[in-house]
């Protein structure tokens, strides 16, 4: 039976810190249903090491494009769609790591298994906090994500691509990302639209990194509040909701699962939601949004 042959892509700005291991990791994969044709890596005009530390590894199969000045994540991920050979691609956020060596054979199994998948997410697990900040807002993320994940009608409509996703070329014709735009929750809204199959691969699994003080805390919240109003531009209320949106009682059952938890840690992230309440102002979304410096070194 004839492996299914893939393209990897990695939209980059400033990942000197954790592009080598990322890329490193791609490249020790187990390949035993599937052929990686390429590792597409765009730098998005970045002016630390990235570039470099891509070229450092001089391996054959990684194509690296530079972005002249910097056009945002969505930018880049449309010239990966643009440029994979394959039709299957598997796009990565640079700040993250993959776990083990058999991440892309899950990814692949789950997809054969149904052909019919536009959309498949990884799984994601907050790695432990360098400090308190870090390892409170580690814990939250923990709890948040197993509450999820523990709830079929939750995760349909969870959005990340911090887990790592598998996209299919054929089914996604006329897909591709407009400007300014939360570019995960718009993929997965496009396929609920238009009657693409999403999944989740559970054991497909990458690890990312909490912000580790106030100010990423803040930059991070500021992006997700400004998503939604970006999004009203090309779908419903309603269907924006299903993202967004947690019941009364489905914010009280993930309080009461911190609070039993870790009571401390819950404390110290209701005084951090508590000061940010204070800084938050509301700006339109933007690709050029300012990127969160601690979560970039996993």
């Amino acid at each position: 039976m004839d492996k299914l042959s893939i393209s990897i892509g990695i939209p980059a700005f400033n990942e000197e810190a954790n592009i080598t291991k990322l890329l490193k990791s791609i490249l020790g994969q187990s390949c035993g249903n599937f052929i990686l044709r390429e590792i597409i890596v765009v730098s998005d005009a970045s002016k630390d090491q990235t570039v470099f530390r891509v070229r450092e590894l001089n391996s054959p199969i990684i194509k690296l494009v530079e972005n002249p000045e910097r056009r945002g994540q969505v930018y880049s991920q449309n010239l990966i769609f643009k440029r994979a050979s394959e039709n299957i691609i598997v796009i990565f956020e640079a700040d993250t790591e993959i776990y083990g060596i058999h991440y892309l054979e899950e990814m692949v199994r789950s997809f054969l298994a149904d052909q019919s998948i536009a959309l498949l997410q990884g799984n994601l697990r907050p790695l432990g906090g360098e400090n308190l900040v870090g390892r409170i807002l580690c814990k939250q993320s923990e709890i948040y994500h197993e509450f999820i994940l523990a709830r079929p009608d939750l995760l349909s409509y969870f959005s990340s691509g911090r887990g790592g996703r598998l996209f299919n070329k054929k089914a996604l014709k006329d897909f591709f990302w407009p400007i300014n735009v939360p570019e995960d929750s718009y993929a997965l809204l496009w396929c609920d639209k238009n009657g693409k199959k999403t999944d989740f691969c559970l054991q497909a699994i990458c690890f990312y990194k909490s912000p580790q003080n106030f100010k990423d805390f803040a930059s991070q919240w500021k992006k997700i509040l400004s998503g939604p109003e970006a999004l009203r531009l090309y779908f419903s209320k309603t269907e924006i909701q299903k993202i967004y949106k947690r019941s009364f009682f489905e914010k009280l059952n993930m309080f009461f699962r911190f609070l039993i938890s870790d009571p401390f840690f819950c404390a110290g992230y209701l005084v951090l939601k508590l000061r940010m309440l204070n800084v938050l102002t509301k700006q339109p979304f933007a690709d050029d949004w300012e990127i969160a410096v601690t979560t970039k070194s996993v």
